[in-house]
């Protein structure tokens, strides 16, 4: 047989059962949910050395979705319902809700086993995540940790140290292999992010307890 020049080989593959799920991944805008879907799915191609095997299923409609706004159908595979569930509760949770205006749902309503989520999720709450119904179903505590004093929906209700302009704050994270490296890493991200309609740029920490290496970001500006 061929279509066009390719011979198609008299053959057969094989296939084998494996658990999955559809996790609902949606955003403010296509773009955000895009990102989100990609990251969540990222380093799955294969469980022989991955947690999962996973892969953008489809993109729905705002009309599609529970909180109806854009969204992309994420699929996660996995031998057991227990690696899956790990590995679901990691890339929820690294992946998804650390994203910008997302939000996850179990896009398998009519799924007879079910596998633990939001019980791992909430203890990186805040104090100030709310269960909410949404399309008849409840989903409990499904936030990832929030830095309250920088978050600006919680001005008013707990002490924000939010420069009184901003709306939205970024936490960046930098990796490098010695201390000269991440200090160049970070001057050089500060005077490419400021500028307008950035009013300020600070850098989190817990008072020194967190790690033992500090980077005073005026001493780094020269």
């Amino acid at each position: 047989m061929n279509i066009g020049d390719t011979l198609i080989e008299d053959t057969f593959a094989e296939a084998f059962r494996m658990r999955f799920v559809r996790v609902l991944v949606t955003a403010d805008d296509d773009d955000w949910a895009e990102i989100a879907a990609r990251e969540a799915s990222g380093y799955a191609t294969s469980i022989i050395g991955c947690d999962a095997e996973a892969g953008v299923e489809r993109r729905l409609a705002p009309e599609e979705t529970p909180d109806g706004r854009p969204g992309v159908a994420v699929l996660v595979f996995g031998f057991s319902t227990e690696a899956l569930a790990r590995s679901v509760a990691n890339r929820v949770g690294q992946c998804i809700l650390t994203c910008a205006t997302t939000a996850a749902f179990d896009g398998l309503r009519e799924s007879e086993e079910r596998i633990p989520l939001g019980k791992h999720l909430r203890f990186f709450g805040d104090g100030f995540q709310k269960s909410k119904l949404i399309a008849g179903r409840r989903y409990k505590k499904l936030r990832a940790s929030t830095n309250d004093a920088y978050c600006p929906t919680l001005r008013g209700r707990t002490e924000s140290r939010l420069h009184p302009e901003a709306n939205a704050a970024y936490e960046i994270v930098i990796d490098g292999v010695d201390e000269p490296a991440v200090a160049a890493a970070m001057a050089a991200a500060i005077r490419a992010a400021a500028g307008p309609g950035v009013p300020q740029i600070g850098a989190g920490n817990y008072g020194g307890k967190l790690g033992k290496f500090h980077f005073r970001l005026h001493e780094m500006l020269g």
